[in-house]
């Protein structure tokens, strides 16, 4: 365990402070044989066996996943996040201090387990970004789901935008430039995109045209060539005449609806 635990720690160096393309080539190396170092420990799930050092040994895989999460981000990895992610979930609200099993024992006036792992400092910063590459990929659903499982004054930390309220999503990009949170950066880069398209969908049904400026800033473009650029590469039906961005409103057919199918 002593030797896993010191290659955790090179681990965890090597990922938040990569020094190059050798020390990430070294860092996906410690991760790999840590993985499979960690498939032989029986307090894991999905054995789960309790032991003497079933908690140290539920840390060690914990750290790992947190290690293993933050090298996805920063490869821009979005399927290994979502593995990593949903795999550490597993030791933040099974085996730590989920803010859910906290207010249960809360309720049940029941003390906190010892076999339960420390709290740890990337808790809520990486809940945080998952909640944020929900955001990205529209799936709202879950988003809401998985929002009210954490306490709101703990999201504030790392994440003080408020991310619950989907009318308010513009207020997080105007604050892109000041991530609280190290992991945000490119989840906000994509974020934009994301909100670009929604409300391009939305203007090109609700206006017939709109000045170009106007329609620049209701795009969150910075200049007018950025967008003109942004129109050339993803709106082709749109035409730009003069100062005047003219859309094309998809057509839309109701159909025949049968009178007996309505009573």
């Amino acid at each position: 365990m002593d030797h896993l635990e010191r290659e955790a720690s090179k681990l965890r160096a090597l990922v938040e402070n990569p020094a190059g393309p050798a020390s990430l080539k070294e860092a996906k190396d410690i991760l790999r044989n840590l993985k499979i170092a960690l498939i032989q420990l029986p307090s894991l799930p999905p054995t789960t066996t309790e032991s003497p050092t079933a908690v140290q040994e539920r840390k060690l895989a914990r750290d790992v996943l947190e290690s293993a999460t933050i090298m996805s981000v920063k490869e821009e990895d979005i399927p290994a996040f979502e593995r990593n992610i949903t795999q550490l979930k597993v030791y933040y609200n099974s085996f730590g201090y989920s803010y859910l099993h906290a207010l249960a024992l809360s309720v049940l006036m029941l003390p906190i387990s010892s076999d339960q792992l420390p709290k740890s400092p990337l808790h809520y910063p990486l809940l945080g970004t998952r909640l944020l590459h929900l955001l990205v990929e529209n799936r709202m659903a879950e988003f809401h789901g998985e929002v009210h499982t954490c306490p709101y004054t703990r999201l504030l930390q790392p994440t003080p935008h408020p991310l619950h309220d989907d009318s308010r999503i513009c207020k997080v990009l105007e604050a892109r430039t000041n991530e609280p949170n190290p992991y945000f950066k490119w989840f906000m880069s994509q974020l934009l995109q994301t909100v670009r398209e929604a409300i391009a969908d939305c203007a090109e049904v609700a206006y017939p045209s709109l000045a170009v400026a106007d329609a620049a800033k209701m795009l969150i473009f910075a200049s007018l060539p950025e967008f003109q650029a942004y129109v050339v590469a993803n709106k082709p039906e749109w035409t730009v005449t003069g100062d005047v961005v003219w859309f094309q409103a998809p057509t839309k057919h109701l159909g025949y609806i049968p009178s007996i199918s309505i009573v």
